[in-house]
């Protein structure tokens, strides 16, 4: 009897751990889907900022601290001005008088930077 006893206390137990795991795991699903949400919300709420700005430009999908001095750090729903392209992950812009360079993976672009080749004459001899 004590050994069905102690079978069904061990049942009863996992059960429940297996339950609260359940529970932790979709909690956190949701708490990260809210956080997201608000984040969203917070880049669409600025993006007629992005608009009233004229030029290439891009907004802040998420915050970027800066590491070196060349970088531009920022925060989600900074509107950034484009100055150029820095290989092929990365761009050159200015924030609040501040000019640097940041991944690209970490904005979106908005107006994109004229290409390389617009503006130039090119001679072509005969």
């Amino acid at each position: 009897m004590q050994t069905l006893v102690h079978q069904n206390t061990h049942f009863v137990f996992s059960s429940l751990l297996d339950i609260s795991g359940a529970l932790y795991y979709q909690i956190s699903k949701l708490v990260l889907f809210l956080q997201l949400q608000e984040r969203s919300k917070a880049v669409n709420h600025l993006q007629p900022v992005a608009q009233q700005i004229s030029g290439p430009r891009c907004v802040a999908r998420f915050d970027y601290e800066a590491t070196e001095p060349d970088d531009l750090g920022f925060v989600a729903g900074d509107v950034i001005r484009l100055m150029e392209h820095v290989g092929d992950e990365w761009l050159r812009g200015e924030l609040s008088g501040k000019t640097g360079v940041f991944p690209t993976a970490f904005v979106e672009i908005v107006e994109h930077l004229p290409s390389p080749a617009a503006g130039k004459v090119f001679l072509v001899s005969a």
